[in-house]
């Protein structure tokens, strides 16, 4: 007999067979949990890579609207001269 907490359990088939039904579910159920949260972790990992490529390109796109908000009336011929040299402020004729 094998003692577990404070009930005696004998060694009967019916009861051995019931605790290894048990672990069989609980192996299949952390399979499929396992499964899931490697999806999701992929999934994870994929976005974060995607922000940070993103986020050069996304300064780079918001200095060039500041640069031609704050360029105003100038030529775009200038304000492509602006974009390249990389000033941020109005332009100066």
């Amino acid at each position: 007999m094998m003692r577990l907490r404070t009930r005696l359990v004998g060694s009967s088939p019916r009861v051995l067979g019931v605790y290894q039904d048990g672990v069989r579910e609980f192996i299949g159920r952390k399979l499929r949990l396992t499964g899931r949260l490697s999806g999701v972790a992929e999934m994870l990992v994929g976005s974060i890579g995607k922000i940070a490529r993103n986020t050069t390109g996304d300064r780079r796109r918001k200095t060039v609207r500041l640069i031609v908000g704050n360029a105003g009336g100038c030529w775009i011929a200038r304000v492509r001269l602006l974009i390249k040299l990389g000033v941020m402020y109005g332009c100066n004729p």
